[in-house]
């Protein structure tokens, strides 16, 4: 298949990925296909084919990324043991084959399977560079996809997001809260390194496009600073935790 499912492979959990290009181009399902027999693995029940998709293909955490070499939109999976220092894998390394290859076997395997990588894995953006390539791969991939979509995870610089980079905030969040519905669960991790601290209120700009999103299931905010003593940090904590909870309180109401 052409599609960015069919793609997506899966690396084993180590420390060295390679981003991997997405197709330019996707083949609708209603092509006429040679039949295939998916053997005895056709004859087990739907449930338990279900469970096999989702150990295959589904617990990810799937960067979204553009390489710098050949200028393509592309992906990396990242251990989960290591939340904080995924980008900072080492890319270029060969990636090794997997059970993604499930896909390939057959028309019927592919129908049933090819959800699971949405629903089951989380998309994470890491720098507001990478927010187009966001973009993109909303474009690029069927809209019943996209809508699948359950899981994502925001991460970049605090000062991008309050400067120039609110010219990919704004875009990324407009996506986010009109074309996936079935989005659940969503962390967004700021990090602040240069003063001022971070204005935390609901009337900032760069706050207001998050209020856009309704219906989550779980949001969590997080903010690293690195910039200050501990002198306001009672204080400045104590704001934090009132904005996280006003954040959680409004993007988790019903749409």
């Amino acid at each position: 298949m052409g599609s960015f499912a069919s793609r997506l492979m899966r690396k084993r959990r180590s420390s060295k990925t390679r981003s991997s290009p997405l197709p330019r181009e996707r083949r609708p399902l209603s092509i006429p296909q040679i039949p295939s027999n998916a053997g005895l693995f056709n004859r087990l029940p739907f449930e338990i084919r279900h469970m096999i998709y989702v150990y295959a293909l589904g617990g990810d955490l799937v960067h979204l990324t553009q390489t710098v070499a050949m200028k393509e939109m592309g992906y990396h999976a990242c251990q989960w043991s290591q939340p904080h220092s995924h980008h900072y894998h080492a890319l270029g390394e060969p990636c090794p084959r997997n059970r993604l290859c499930l896909l390939e076997t057959c028309r019927q395997i592919y129908i049933e399977a090819s959800p699971v990588l949405y629903s089951t894995n989380t998309f994470a953006i890491l720098g507001t560079q990478n927010m187009p390539v966001f973009w993109d791969f909303s474009r690029s991939i069927r809209k019943d996809r996209l809508e699948l979509i359950t899981s994502m995870h925001i991460s970049c610089p605090a000062d991008d997001v309050e400067n120039v980079g609110l010219q990919y905030w704004r875009p990324t969040w407009e996506i986010i809260a009109t074309q996936m519905p079935g989005l659940k669960d969503m962390k967004v991790r700021l990090v602040k390194v240069h003063f001022p601290p971070l204005e935390l209120a609901l009337e900032e700009d760069w706050v207001k496009p998050m209020l856009e999103v309704r219906g989550l299931r779980r949001f969590e905010f997080e903010l690293a600073q690195e910039i200050w003593s501990g002198e306001s940090t009672a204080e400045y904590n104590e704001r934090l935790e009132w904005f996280q909870n006003e954040l959680q309180a409004v993007m988790c109401a019903s749409r």
